[in-house]
């Protein structure tokens, strides 16, 4: 099954988000193995694939160096997007709570 570039996309967006989380719980001092397995478990049925169609799914991408590129960029442009939302809702609230 090949997965498109768009698809390729999201899934690696929600992959980096994903770790981010899990990062933040080890940084906690929470353990992670078991939920690591689980949240990636829901990742890949949300986008309906399996662990080897993802694998399959890189490596084909890896071995075109320039649209794997193309691929990150989109990521980090998403992921930037995500985290300017983020701040922009974070002001919002520290704004809200300081006026009262």
């Amino acid at each position: 099954m090949q997965l498109s570039q768009e698809q390729m996309i999201s899934i690696l967006t929600d992959m980096h988000l994903l770790e981010a989380a899990l990062s933040q719980r080890r940084n906690r001092g929470q353990s992670t193995h078991e939920l690591k397995e689980s949240w990636y478990k829901q990742l890949f049925e949300k986008y309906d694939i399996t662990v080897d169609i993802f694998e399959e799914n890189l490596s084909f991408y890896n071995d075109e160096p320039a649209v794997m590129e193309k691929i990150l960029e989109e990521v980090m442009a998403n992921l930037s997007r995500l985290q300017s939302e983020l701040d922009a809702e974070t002001e919002a609230k520290t704004k809200r709570v300081t006026r009262n």
